[in-house]
C-alpha cells in the first residue's frame, strides 16, 4: 500500500478489437474484530473506457460509440464463519456515459450520482472427503440514482442465486466433477439511461449472443453447467507406484476444468426466450460458488442475428 502495508493498490486494463478500458482501486482495511471474523474496509475506485461497437438492441440495431467514466468510494463489511460468509457493500459513485451514433440519434450524454447497495450470502457444507460438497450463494443488489446530474432519477435491482454440487473426491484428491445451477433476474425503472440497460451477451449472460444484441430494462437468466477436471480426464497419464493418480498431475491441470453449459434468458418484459450453448476451459471451478478464475471457449445461440458463435 501507499500509506500502510495492509493497504492494497490495484490497476487493471482490458483491450478488445474495438474497445479499451482501465480501472484503478485503492483498498484500505481499517478495522477487524479480535477473532478476525469481522472486517471493515473502504475502497476508492475509478474507471474509464471506450467501446466503438457498443450495442443496445432495444434502442437501435446499429452499434454506438460508448465512452464512460465512473469513480467513488465503497464501504465493505464482512462476517465469516466456518460454513458461511456475509458481505455487505455500500457505494457512492459518480457515473457518466456518452453514446454517439451517426444519423438521427446523434450524441447523447448523461451522468450523475449513484447510490449502490449489494449483499452476498455464501455457504459451504460437506460431511466428509468423499461426500457431496455443496456451495450456495445469494446476491441481492440495488442502485438508486437521484436527479443529481441525471436527466431523470431511476433505480435498478438485481438478484442472483447459485448452487454448486461437487463430488468424487477422496482424502488426497479434490472433487473431480461439479454441477452448477444459476438463476438471475433484474429490473429497472422507466428513466433508466440507455447505457445502463441490461444487455444480453454481456456479464455472463448468454455468451452466444453479441454483447447488447438484445437489451431491456429487465431480464431473466438461467444457466446449468457441468465441469470435469482435466487431471481426472487424463488420470491414466499420471501415476503413483504404477497406479493412475490424478493428484500426481501438475497443479495447473488440477485446477483446470472442461465445462459444458447451457443458458436461457430474456431481455425486457415482452422479449422472447433466448438460448445459448457452449464448451469451455475453466480455471478455478472448484472454488466457492461463482469463483471461476476465467472461462475460455466457444458459445453459440440460435437466436443471434449478428454472431455465428463466439
Amino acid at each position: 500500500g501507499l500509506v500502510r502495508p495492509e493497504d492494497v493498490l490495484s490497476a487493471s486494463a482490458t483491450s478488445a478489437e474495438r474497445a479499451i478500458a482501465g480501472a484503478l482501486n485503492y483498498r484500505i482495511p481499517y478495522d477487524r474484530s479480535p477473532d478476525g471474523k469481522k472486517t471493515y474496509q473502504v475502497e476508492f475506485t475509478a474507471a474509464s473506457g471506450r467501446d466503438e461497437h457498443f450495442r443496445v438492441g432495444s434502442i437501435s440495431a446499429t452499434p454506438f460509440e460508448h465512452r464512460f467514466q465512473n469513480g467513488g468510494v465503497e464501504h465493505e463489511y464482512k462476517i465469516e464463519s466456518n460454513r458461511w460468509t456475509f458481505t455487505m457493500r455500500n457505494a457512492v459513485l459518480w457515473d457518466s456515459h456518452d453514446l454517439a451514433q451517426p444519423g438521427a440519434f446523434g450524441r447523447h450524454r448523461d451522468g450523475g450520482l449513484l447510490l449502490r447497495h449489494r449483499q452476498s450470502w455464501t455457504t459451504s457444507a460437506q460431511a466428509g472427503p468423499s461426500a457431496i460438497h455443496w456451495e450456495t450463494a445469494l446476491e441481492p443488489g440495488a442502485t438508486f440514482a437521484p436527479a443529481v446530474g441525471w436527466e431523470r432519477e431511476f433505480w435498478q435491482a438485481e438478484l442472483i442465486a447459485r448452487t454448486k454440487a461437487s463430488w468424487g473426491g477422496t482424502e488426497t484428491t479434490p472433487p473431480p466433477m461439479y454441477l452448477n445451477l444459476q438463476a438471475a433476474a433484474g429490473g429497472g425503472s422507466v428513466g433508466t439511461p440507455a447505457a445502463r440497460l441490461y444487455r444480453m451477451g454481456d456479464t455472463n449472460r448468454l455468451f452466444g449472443l453479441e454483447s447488447g444484441e438484445f437489451s431491456g430494462r429487465s431480464y431473466l437468466h438461467g444457466e446449468i453447467a457441468y465441469g470435469v477436471r482435466v487431471s481426472h480426464l487424463l488420470r491414466g497419464l499420471f501415476k503413483t507406484n504404477g497406479k493412475p493418480d490424478p493428484a500426481a498431475a501438475p497443479p495447473l491441470l488440477q485446477g483446470l476444468f472442461v465445462q459444458t453449459f447451457g443458458q436461457a434468458g430474456r431481455a425486457g418484459s415482452n422479449g422472447r426466450t433466448l438460448f445459448s450453448y457452449g464448451l469451455a476451459l475453466e480455471m478455478g471451478g472448484s472454488d466457492a460458488a461463482g469463483g471461476a478464475g476465467f472461462r475460455l471457449g466457444y458459445a453459440w445461440s440460435p437466436q443471434s442475428r449478428v454472431a455465428a458463435g463466439r
